[in-house]
């Protein structure tokens, strides 16, 4: 699979494959238990078809993905669907991902939200900025998709083992 925006800069293509099988041999979950439910994925992006590129990914991995445009956006998703990671671009208008990690956390519930960076800021300083964040990792576009799904499954896991309710 490749991916590319007219008009974007060089750093905004991304190249990656999918493996042909099926989503329960690559490892993805079902909620099968009363009460259990899919891991929770939020992707923040602005700009549109890289998020709902990752989103589509993320959905083949076998999690149940949400997906928010702008800091306002990702806001109001959250407050009636709790995600359990969530990953967001750094560099957006208005809020940008830094701020957005603080208002999501500040929130009842999302206090111990696991953090993933995924952004087009290439300076030390920015990587930094969102270590200090609580920012577990940091990917730049395009990203790495065989480190940034293990990634994610680390994190899954570590969420499940504190949330009975997460099918894992």
């Amino acid at each position: 699979m490749s991916a590319f925006h007219p008009g974007a800069a060089p750093s905004t293509t991304g190249t990656g494959r999918l493996a042909a099988t099926s989503n329960r041999a690559a490892g993805a979950q079902t909620a099968s238990a009363p009460g259990t439910r899919l891991p929770r994925v939020l992707v923040v992006d602005n700009d549109r078809d890289c998020a709902e590129g990752l989103a589509t990914l993320i959905r083949l991995w076998g999690y149940d993905v949400r997906v928010a445009y702008s800091a306002t956006r990702a806001i109001r998703v959250t407050a009636t669907w709790p995600p359990d990671v969530a990953l967001l671009d750094l560099a957006m208008p208005d809020v940008d991902g830094f701020e957005l990690a603080i208002l999501l956390m500040r929130r009842p519930g999302l206090e111990q939200l696991a953090l993933i960076a995924v952004t087009g800021l290439t300076e030390a300083k920015h990587r930094e900025r969102a270590h200090q964040l609580g920012f577990e990792e940091y990917f730049l576009k395009p990203s790495n998709l065989s480190v940034l799904r293990s990634t994610l499954e680390r994190m899954i896991r570590r969420a499940a083992a504190d949330n009975w309710r997460i099918s894992y």
